[in-house]
């Protein structure tokens, strides 16, 4: 998931001030704040399956965990994070820091281990299965990247080529696919051929239910 425009932030053309973490514990019909993690430019946010366990990055430094849906929270790592995905039950994380690289937890973020097969990239985003095993990762300009184990080796897929990705969304068993181009399409792993029903527009975010049928995107500016 890409929550802003990191393009855009990085050449301060955004009134982009930072905040606080929210939560909510009834669908969204009430919110309550959490001051605790501070007030920061949040990049990225990812949650388990049953709502205990969330994981947040920021873009000014620090990732913090909850293991009890947000009433408490401990800092981790200092770097600059850009994008976080997370197993079904929130032990394994995968993060991507703007020294180019992208991190792993396999212990809910306690420790982390930094995947140098991953490349250098201007990472944007990152979706995980649900499981863990499988993750995906998309760059500002380059190809999308697939692991098959947990982040300790990566592959480039050079099929569609290179483009401006801002956001991967997986299916729970990550056969289905969903990447957002800024200023392009959406494409799906059955639909590689034929993006063109997106419309070219300035995607920044595309989430997936589990079966990888139902998918939501946003545009910036729109």
């Amino acid at each position: 998931m890409a929550v802003y425009d990191r393009g855009a932030y990085n050449q301060h053309t955004l009134n982009y001030e930072g905040g606080y973490i929210y939560t909510s514990l009834d669908y969204g019909m009430t919110w309550q704040v959490h001051t605790a993690p501070g007030f920061r430019h949040w990049a990225d946010l990812t949650i388990s399956a049953n709502g205990t366990k969330l994981a947040a990055v920021a873009y000014d430094g620090y990732i913090y965990t909850s293991t009890d849906s947000g009433a408490t929270w401990t800092e981790r790592s200092t770097l600059a994070w850009t994008a976080i995905a997370s197993s079904t039950d929130g032990t394994k994380l995968a993060a991507a820091a703007d020294d180019g690289f992208i991190h792993t937890s396999t212990d809910s973020g306690a420790t982390w281990t930094e995947r140098r097969n991953s490349g250098s990239n201007n990472w944007n985003s990152i979706a995980s299965t649900s499981g863990g095993a499988k993750l995906f990762a998309v760059a500002g300009v380059g190809y999308i990247h697939n692991s098959i184990d947990s982040g300790a080796t990566w592959t480039s897929q050079t099929t569609l080529g290179s483009h401006n990705w801002r956001s991967i969304a997986s299916s729970s068993d990550g056969s289905k696919l969903a990447a957002a181009v800024y200023g392009g399409y959406i494409y799906t792993s059955t639909n590689y051929l034929n993006p063109t029903a997106s419309g070219i527009r300035n995607w920044v975010s595309v989430a997936s239910e589990s079966t990888g049928a139902k998918l939501a995107a946003v545009v910036h500016g729109g």
